[in-house]
């Protein structure tokens, strides 16, 4: 949107405030709001409380997706959740994925039901600082690598492991702060983005797959799994096309028994497992960014 620039006492000029945005971030004659001057662009934040982001769940589905339920609302920027469980051990999962969500807490717990509540404050300053972390943590992480394929120390795994789950940890929040800063709303663009970019990373791993197959021979267990694949795929176009939580708990469960497959099938043809696994493995990363879009 445009403004008029106004000048007062022959020196200062003046922008007024949108009102949507002024009372939608509660600014008032008298507050003060931050000014950032980035080259020839000038960023308004306000330092004044924003409205609590809250939902409520009633889950019935598979563990492993109520825990990514969780997860992509917590990167989303949600700061409160009821959830209301068909199953009681869904809490007991649920419980384990708030290790990964830095500042979400459990601060209410009943037999079937729960709320989950941010306590931590915003750390948009720290972002940088963050991505700096996690790359130091990925840099270790190779590092132990190196040490496991030399000498294959039970300690060095359990490190790669802790590691591992602090990388989750910490690039979750980096997710969250990113969100929040987008703006109240949750605006999807970035969410979006990273669809296509999943999509075109799919698109040029079967192009590989099919470079790798043009001269190989039929294969019959092979065949089967292509099948398997595509079905896999097919399921997550049904479930982008009109979302069902049964069939987003079915994708879950068929993920897994295809990713034991591909171990399986990367010992008897080391090139062509590789594409497959990568083409299962991008049919479902692209479900992250897509729940983050309707959950």
């Amino acid at each position: 949107m445009k403004r008029k620039v106004i000048q007062l006492a022959g020196k200062t000029f003046v922008v007024s405030l949108p009102l949507k945005w002024a009372v939608q971030h509660n600014v008032r004659k008298g507050d003060e709001v931050d000014v950032e001057i980035n080259d020839s662009q000038l960023t308004i934040n306000t330092k004044n409380p924003k409205t609590e982001l809250k939902t409520s769940l009633i889950l019935d589905c598979a563990e492993e997706f109520a825990r990514r339920r969780i997860n992509t609302l917590y990167k989303r920027g949600l700061d409160e959740i009821e959830v209301v469980v068909k199953q009681p051990k869904l809490l007991n999962e649920i419980q384990k994925e708030l290790k990964t969500l830095m500042g979400f807490e459990v601060i209410n717990r009943a037999e079937r039901s729960c709320t989950i509540k941010n306590i931590a404050q915003p750390m948009d300053q720290e972002l940088n600082v963050l991505i700096k972390r996690i790359f130091l943590i990925n840099i270790e992480m190779s590092k132990l690598i190196e040490k496991i394929l030399q000498n294959k120390e039970e300690t060095d795994l359990q490190e790669l492991n802790d590691l591992e789950e602090m990388n989750d940890k910490l690039t979750n929040t980096c997710k969250r702060v990113l969100n929040k800063q987008i703006n109240q709303k949750m605006d999807k663009t970035n969410l979006t983005y990273c669809i296509l970019w999943v999509l075109e990373k799919l698109g040029d791993e079967y192009l590989r797959l099919g470079k790798s197959l043009f001269n190989k021979n039929n294969n019959k267990d092979f065949s089967k799994m292509i099948l398997n694949i595509n079905s896999f795929h097919r399921l997550l176009y049904e479930i982008f096309c009109k979302f069902d939580e049964r069939k987003a708990s079915l994708f879950t469960e068929e993920y897994k028994r295809l990713k034991k497959d591909c171990e399986a099938f990367l010992e008897k043809q080391p090139l062509i497992g590789h594409h497959v696994f990568n083409i299962v493995r991008n049919i479902y990363e692209f479900a992250g960014p897509y729940y983050a879009t309707i959950l």
